[in-house]
């Protein structure tokens, strides 16, 4: 399967967290972690489990073994931005909930 074809549309996904990163050419990256709780597909893109770009330093750093981890990948953050239409993020401090929305450009 392609990649696009290894994210299933209209899906929840959750973002976990974004590293800023060196790759194996001492570059930066970014990269989002992703978890996909409720798909037996598998992103099969840049920084895969199986890709080539990653470095023993850089799964170690981020916390993505060698195979992976069931139902989490990681992509690069334009990835993320071309694929992804959406993103709420939301992060519980208490046990109050409040919301609030507003538009963001992302690069």
């Amino acid at each position: 399967k392609g990649d696009w074809e290894s994210l299933v549309p209209f899906h929840v996904y959750s973002l976990l967290s974004v590293f800023d990163a060196e790759d194996d050419r001492g570059g930066a990256v970014r990269l989002v972690k992703i978890r996909n709780p409720h798909s037996a597909l598998t992103w099969q893109g840049p920084w895969s489990d199986a890709s080539a770009e990653w470095t023993p330093k850089l799964r170690h750093e981020v916390g993505c073994p060698i195979g992976g981890v069931p139902g989490v990948f990681f992509m690069a953050l334009p990835e993320f931005l071309q694929r992804f239409a959406h993103c709420t993020i939301c992060e519980i401090r208490s046990h109050e909930w409040h919301e609030t929305r507003e538009e963001l450009l992302m690069p």
